[in-house]
C-alpha cells in the first residue's frame, strides 16, 4: 500500500504528504536454530580415549528467514520566497519490524532534510541538512548494534555557462560528523571520521 497527496499552490511550490505500508513474506534476518550434525568426541571419559564419531544437538546463529513489515509517513514541502530564493524539507517516518517485533536491518524512524536555495537560469546554490535517527545495523558478537543519530551538512554551486557548458561543485559533510557504532551506551563498536568531500562535475554537450 502506498498513497501520496500533492498540492501545487504556487508556481514551483507544492506540499505533499504520503503513507505506506509493506509485508514482507520472507525477510532475511540474524536468528538463531537448533540443528543435530556428526562431531567427534572421544568414546569415554578417560583420559586418551580413542575418538568417535556420534551425532550432537547445536545451537546456530546465522541468517534466517522471517515475516515483516514497514508502515510509515512522509512529508514534503518546497516554495519559493523572494528574488529567486526558497525554501524546502521534507519528513520521515518509518517503523519497520520483524514478526518478533525486532527492528528491521536499515529502519530508519525518524528522519528529515531542510534545505535553502537560490536558482536563475545561470546559477544555483543549495545548502541542506540532514538528520537520520538510530540506524540498526546488524548483529555482531551475539549483541545488536548500531549507528548513533546523526546529520549531515552538504552543499552545491552550479554556473551554466552556455547551452553547451555548465560546472557544478558538491560539498558533502561539512560539518565533518563522526559516525558512531554502538551496542550499548559501554560498548562502543567503531568511530569513523570520512571528513569533508568535495566533488566538480563538468557537463558538455555536443
Amino acid at each position: 500500500f502506498d498513497a501520496n497527496i500533492e498540492w501545487y499552490f504556487a508556481p514551483r511550490a507544492f506540499v505533499s504528504m504520503g503513507a505506506f505500508h509493506m509485508q514482507m513474506g520472507s525477510y532475511i534476518t540474524n536468528g538463531t536454530f537448533t540443528g543435530t550434525y556428526p562431531a567427534l568426541i572421544p568414546a569415554t571419559n578417560a583420559p586418551g580415549a580413542p575418538q568417535a564419531v556420534a551425532n550432537r544437538q547445536f545451537t546456530i546463529t546465522g541468517l534466517t528467514n522471517k515475516k515483516a513489515s514497514v508502515t510509515g509517513l512522509e512529508f514534503a514541502f518546497e516554495t519559493p520566497i523572494a528574488n529567486n530564493f526558497g525554501i524546502s524539507g521534507n519528513y520521515t517516518f518509518a517503523d519497520g519490524h520483524d514478526q518478533d517485533g525486532h527492528v528491521l536491518r536499515g529502519d530508519v524512524k525518524n528522519s528529515f532534510t531542510l534545505g535553502g536555495f537560490f536558482e536563475n537560469d545561470q546559477f544555483s546554490a543549495r545548502v541542506n541538512y540532514s538528520y537520520t535517527d538510530d540506524i540498526f545495523i546488524g548483529t555482531d558478537r551475539g549483541t545488536d548494534y548500531f549507528q548513533k543519530a546523526n546529520g549531515v551538512l552538504s552543499a552545491s554551486l552550479g554556473y551554466k555557462f552556455s547551452d553547451n557548458f555548465s560546472l557544478s561543485l558538491d560539498a558533502q559533510n561539512l560539518n565533518d560528523p563522526k559516525l558512531k557504532y554502538y551496542a550499548s551506551e559501554v560498548q562502543p563498536r567503531a568511530i569513523y571520521k570520512n571528513g569533508r568531500q568535495f566533488y566538480v562535475t563538468a557537463r558538455i554537450k555536443f
